[in-house]
């Protein structure tokens, strides 16, 4: 496992950049030892992101520091919902209405609120998670279904970059107009459904370790870093 100095090194480019913006880093700590957490309280990444509930379940099942957050980022069966429940802070892919349900059933029962996201596939790739739909009409309507659910608070909306392959990847002239049409798609979607739904929504997550650059450009709030975060450094 990494040291924090090591972990401190390879944040330092992202905060860096982020300078005075109010940015949160959702470290993603998927496939990590449940220790992970510890480390990362210690150099204040208080959000952390999990995608598999079973990894939620038996990480939580330790003794989790207090002060952190948890994000869960990815889809899930609904079956698994209940290893989430009075564990996360935040459902951040939510994308079917079922999910939806579910996850209004259950934190009902607990009398509770949970904050969410909306995921939309702006890329429009057709084996990406998210909002089947890129037209903004239907993404409206899925967020008002949403705003009828009491137990779910609707805070934004979550995107991710087109995914790399072969030569088409950061530093292609394709890849690099398609990740910014995406990512100025997601904010445009986010603009308009504040003004819809008449309120605002404070969130607007883009970017992860590849492009967090690029999210930053198009006015992301959060950044899900993962292989960033984990990657070996010379740092002592």
């Amino acid at each position: 496992m990494l040291s924090p100095q090591q972990l401190e090194a390879n944040l330092a480019p992202v905060r860096k950049l982020i300078g005075d913006r109010d940015v949160t880093i959702v470290a993603v700590t998927k496939q990590q030892p449940v220790e992970t957490y510890e480390l990362c309280r210690q150099v204040n990444l208080t959000h952390i992101g999990e995608n598999r509930a079973q990894e939620v379940r038996d990480k939580c099942s330790a003794n989790l520091p207090n002060s952190l957050k948890l994000h869960f980022i990815a889809p899930i069966q609904t079956k698994n919902i209940k290893y989430l429940v009075g564990k996360i802070l935040s459902f951040d892919a939510l994308s079917e209405y079922e999910t939806a349900v579910e996850l209004n059933r259950r934190w009902l029962a607990i009398d509770a609120k949970l904050a969410v996201l909306l995921q939309v596939n702006c890329s429009g790739e057709s084996h990406k998670s998210g909002l089947r739909s890129i037209h903004y009409p239907e993404v409206l309507a899925f967020a008002r279904q949403i705003e009828a659910l009491p137990a779910l608070e609707l805070q934004g909306l979550m995107a991710m970059g087109p995914t790399p392959r072969h030569n088409y990847a950061r530093g292609d002239a394709l890849y690099e107009h398609d990740l910014r049409r995406t990512f100025q798609t997601a904010a445009e979607f986010w603009s308009r459904l504040q003004a819809d739904l008449g309120r605002a929504l404070p969130r607007l997550s883009l970017g992860m370790s590849d492009d967090y650059d690029v999210a930053l450009e198009f006015g992301s709030t959060e950044l899900r870093l993962g292989s960033l975060l984990w990657r070996q450094t010379d740092a002592t």
